[in-house]
């Protein structure tokens, strides 16, 4: 899981340098976003989560509205890892729900 964990940090640090022009050794060191760029603020962060769905190519349906708001490369990883957790499961609950036309087929 460690290593899942520090790819994703690794895809994350990338997305801040391309788009933000944040060091990601920096971000790396788990430096708080605030820190990393001085007008980072909740816009800057759903822009994060923009590029985050466009890299791994899943809908990314937000943080835990629960769980506080990540504020560094880790914390963001985390929300990552378990809100792709929830997207598998959400994938899997829509296969299940759908009719199997071939077996539809079959019978008729």
């Amino acid at each position: 899981m460690e290593l899942i964990k520090d790819n994703v940090r690794n895809q994350i640090a990338s997305l801040l340098q391309e788009h933000m022009d944040i060091d990601p050794v920096l971000a790396l060191q788990d430096t708080l976003f605030t820190e990393l760029h001085k007008d980072f603020d909740s816009l800057s962060l759903l822009e994060l989560q923009l590029l985050i769905e466009k890299e791994f190519e899943m809908e990314f349906d937000g943080l835990d509205r629960t769980a506080k708001m990540p504020t560094n490369v880790s914390e963001m990883a985390d929300a990552l890892i378990r809100e792709h957790v929830l997207y598998l499961q959400r994938q899997a609950k829509k296969q299940i729900a759908k009719p199997d036309k071939s077996s539809e087929s079959a019978a008729g």
